[in-house]
C-alpha cells in the first residue's frame, strides 16, 4: 500500500463506510495488494483487541481481514505446501 494511512487504519474506515461487508472485503482485497499486508493488519488488529476487548471496530476489522484472506487465490494461500513436491496419484 502506498504512503498514507496504514492498512489497519484503512480497515477502520471501511468498517465505518460500508454497511455491506462484501463491498468492504472486495475493496480491502484490492487495496491490500498481497497476503503479507493483510496478515500484518490482522496482527495489529489482534493487538488492539487484546488491549481492549470492547474495541468493536477492531473486531469488525478482523472479520473483514479474514474475509479478504479467504478471497485470495488458493495458490497464494496454499502455494507453499506444493513447492518442489510432485503430485502423487
Amino acid at each position: 500500500m502506498s504512503a498514507g494511512p496504514s492498512l489497519a487504519e484503512r480497515i477502520d474506515e471501511l468498517v465505518g463506510e460500508h454497511a455491506a461487508t462484501d463491498d468492504a472485503i472486495r475493496q480491502l482485497v484490492s487495496e491490500a495488494g498481497d497476503r503479507e499486508s493483510l496478515e500484518a493488519a490482522r496482527v495489529e488488529l489482534q493487538r488492539r483487541v487484546r488491549r481492549n476487548s470492547a474495541d468493536h471496530d477492531a473486531v469488525k476489522g478482523l472479520r473483514l481481514v479474514s474475509g479478504a484472506l479467504q478471497q485470495l487465490p488458493r495458490d497464494e494461500v496454499y502455494g507453499f505446501f506444493n513447492r518442489g513436491r510432485r503430485r502423487s496419484r
